[in-house]
């Protein structure tokens, strides 16, 4: 390729200008193909013929091991190269096509600013990179003020009206380039973090899935190589993915078949392993949800542990305030083990909550054939809740209170509320 045969066109010290801009034949040098040798040197000629040898045995009709190239490097000169002479890669670099044609248009261009212009579009259409960025240089030191031509090599004007190299003015605002663009050392240092946390979370991904995949297949060992491999994460970024498996979709995914209650409980285990807030409110929310007792309760016992102060909150939150009568009792039972003081107030309004229950009518109307018109209907009303008058009692110790709210709030008052300063004056 043309942008590789021009460094051996520096090393030779022939310049590029000089190849662009000036009627002297270049063909001898560039449509040659190049050779370059292990020890620096650099071949250029015409590959006159190539065929496969036993370099060890060149006359003996033996199995190649080698190729033999044979170059022309002036009139009538030869010489013999081997392939593993060549350094490794682009060691043969093949003359291109493209340059002939190049030079046939070259030769005939007009030395003006709008001629290398066009020349250099061509070039550019013809991935002729280096060749167009001459030919767009040479028109701007033929025409300074080129518009064109200075915005294809990146120049813009600055401040003072001056022509600048836009990677001068970046590199003077204090920007550094990464890919195309030009940007501040801190953003770089940002990009490069979020990639590096991208990759950390697609592998963390990897493990979490082949662990859980090889565990639903229960084929040993990789089940127990999976399960190894997922014991040994300790980066928070593992406790999503764990908490994801765990906690059970409200609406599960077309094709996701449900986490099974043994797997669920090597979750809860996996994420106990954290003391961090994203692992406390996983837990909390299976405490609260799941519907395997044993899930909600290896869970519960976790939190009871390490946690406490952070699944206070989310249990309350969710299940004090839950239309389900069923999960505001559950909510109850884990802050009654908590020992969960802090709750005490939201307890007592839930002491007693509104639900809608199904009713049926006191007088049925039956149709000749015997079945029932009217039926069962639903009604908004009281409920009772045990497990919540059992946690204010196992916390506060007033079991004799009942389902009392009004006693409750007027004891709470007594025990929590701010004293009032006495208002009275002294005369």
């Amino acid at each position: 390729m043309w942008f590789e045969i021009f460094p051996i066109l520096r090393r030779l010290a022939i310049p590029t200008a000089a190849l662009l801009l000036t009627n002297i034949p270049a063909s001898s040098m560039l449509q040659a193909d190049q050779f370059t040798l292990r020890d620096g040197r650099v071949i250029i000629g015409k590959l006159v013929s190539s065929k496969q040898i036993d370099k060890a045995n060149p006359d003996k009709k033996s199995a190649p091991t080698d190729t033999e190239y044979v170059v022309e490097i002036e009139d009538g000169v030869l010489v013999a190269l081997h392939k593993s002479d060549l350094v490794g890669q682009n060691g043969h670099l093949q003359s291109d096509n493209r340059i002939a044609a190049y030079e046939k248009a070259a030769s005939r261009m007009e030395q003006t600013a709008e001629a290398h212009y066009e020349m250099a579009q061509k070039c550019a259409q013809a991935k002729l990179k280096e060749l167009a960025e001459a030919h767009f240089l040479r028109a701007v030191d033929l025409n300074p003020d080129f518009t064109e031509a200075r915005a294809a090599v990146k120049h813009r004007q600055g401040e003072s009206g001056r022509w600048v190299r836009v990677e001068d003015d970046m590199r003077r605002r204090g920007k550094i380039e990464l890919g195309s663009k030009w940007i501040y050392p801190e953003m770089a240092y940002a990009m490069k973090r979020k990639e590096e946390y991208e990759r950390e979370v697609a592998q963390v991904k990897k493990t979490v899935n082949t662990f859980h995949q090889a565990y639903l297949r229960g084929t040993a060992p990789k089940a127990d190589q999976a399960l190894a491999a997922v014991e040994q994460l300790n980066n928070p970024i593992a406790i999503d993915e764990f908490a994801n498996r765990l906690v059970d979709r409200e609406k599960p995914l077309a094709g996701v078949k449900p986490t099974p209650e043994a797997l669920k409980l090597k979750y809860v285990q996996l994420l106990s392993k954290f003391d961090h807030p994203a692992a406390f409110t996983a837990l909390a929310k299976s405490c609260l949800l799941d519907p395997n007792e044993s899930v909600r309760n290896m869970a519960l016992n976790s939190l009871i542990k390490n946690g406490r102060s952070y699944a206070i909150e989310v249990i309350s939150v969710i299940g004090l305030r839950s239309k389900d009568n069923d999960l505001v009792n559950r909510a109850a039972y884990a802050l009654g083990k908590l020992e969960a003081t802090e709750s005490t107030l939201d307890l007592i309004n839930a002491l007693v909550t509104k639900h809608e229950r199904a009713i049926r009518p006191q007088t049925d109307t039956y149709t000749p054939d015997g079945t029932t018109m009217g039926g069962a209907k639903t009604a908004i009303v009281d409920v009772r809740n045990e497990q919540v008058r059992n946690a204010l009692a196992q916390i506060t110790g007033q079991g004799n209170l009942g389902y009392d709210k009004a006693g409750w709030l007027a004891w709470f008052a007594s025990v929590y509320a701010a004293p009032v300063d006495d208002l009275r004056r002294d005369f």
